[in-house]
């Protein structure tokens, strides 16, 4: 029979992320707003994007921060439906 802990390892492990309590309900305020469903959607998306950058071999700034829209409209110019400037 195996002992508690050895099961324990076994287990997947539960994926949290701490934040700090008096930011909590700001934060999951901020996040909708800027239209993700819930904390856990943006933390996601900002892995998948840290990985990206990783495998790509960008170089990231710290702290992080964050692209405005304006400014991303200016790096990359609008698209419309069929892939033309």
């Amino acid at each position: 029979m195996e002992n508690f802990s050895t099961a324990r390892l076994q287990q997947r492990p539960k994926r949290t992320t701490s934040v700090r309590l008096e930011n909590l309900e700001r934060l999951e305020r901020v996040v909708r707003e800027f239209g993700f469903k819930d904390r856990s959607h943006f933390f996601q998306l900002c892995t998948d994007a840290l990985i990206r950058a990783h495998a790509e071999s960008q170089q990231l700034d710290w702290p992080p921060r964050f692209a405005t829209r304006k400014e991303r409209e200016k790096e990359q110019p609008r698209m419309d439906a069929n892939g033309r400037e």
